[in-house]
């Protein structure tokens, strides 16, 4: 992937729509942490999905607090979606300090539909959208909880239910590298499907907002540690035009050579 491929652009604050919740905690800790380093490492991912609108694909948390802070602009990554460039997956919620018998207790509470399945019966009906969710631990069962409408709704439902504590967002690939070892954590497992990004536009012009951590936009070409200075964000002079100044900047950053593609896919531990 050549670097001209990558299309960093300032947006109007107000352009920018999210497409899951966010968590206030979050927000205000890296509202803090913006204030103090004055710079943005990783730019959030938008793409443009009406004439007044972008939705943020990846970065919520970024924008909200860019926004907090009074950013009449915000630096995005721009893509195409759907595109090529981009694929739409699905996180796991791995809740350590929760079992089975406590998120199935809680579910029945809520109201939710239940159905007990092996795990190749949920991941099917999973695929083909008979379950909104299904919760399985170490063992080679699972709790299928059936769909309601509307969706975004009830996975805010949901995800409402889980007890205070640690949660652990795992991808598909770590969750089967777990199984696969018989290494996964006590507690239980919330597995979700597999969205279409039609449904994420569709959800995000009208207004809907998913649970926060659910949908996992793999970006090819993301850029990471862009480094952009905060004063970049906010108006110079009355007669400075912050798009060109922003250009500017990022040519200049290209130009110092320190850009590095990395293609390969990589499993890492987490410190």
């Amino acid at each position: 992937m050549h670097p001209t491929a990558i299309r960093l652009e300032l947006l109007p604050a107000q352009l920018l729509r999210l497409h899951e919740e966010v968590d206030p905690q979050r927000v205000e800790r890296l509202r803090t942490a913006l204030e103090q380093a004055q710079l943005l490492y990783h730019p959030p991912i938008a793409a443009l999905i009406a004439p007044d609108a972008a939705v943020v694909l990846d970065g919520a948390t970024r924008s909200t607090a860019l926004i907090q802070l009074g950013a009449p602009l915000l630096p995005v990554q721009l893509v195409d979606y759907p595109g090529p460039q981009v694929q739409l997956h699905s996180w796991s919620h791995l809740l350590p300090n929760c079992s089975m018998r406590e998120l199935r207790d809680r579910l029945h509470r809520a109201g939710f539909r239940l159905c007990e399945l092996s795990l190749t019966e949920a991941a099917e009906q999973l695929r083909t959208n008979a379950l909104l969710a299904y919760a399985s631990d170490s063992s080679d069962r699972a709790l299928g909880i059936l769909p309601e409408e509307p969706l975004p709704q009830a996975l805010r439902r949901l995800v409402g239910l889980y007890p205070s504590g640690e949660l652990r967002r795992i991808s598909s690939e770590e969750l089967e590298l777990l199984r696969s070892h018989m290494a996964l954590p006590s507690g239980s497992c919330i597995v979700f499907p597999a969205f279409r990004p039609r449904q994420i536009v569709q959800w995000t012009l009208a207004g809907e907002r998913l649970p926060a951590g659910i949908t996992r936009h793999i970006v090819a070409g993301r850029v990471l540690y862009a480094n952009i200075p905060l004063a970049l964000l906010f108006p110079g002079t009355a007669t400075e035009d912050p798009s060109t100044r922003f250009r500017q900047w990022w040519q200049e950053r290209l130009r110092q050579q320190r850009l590095r593609f990395y293609p390969e896919s990589t499993f890492v531990f987490d410190p």
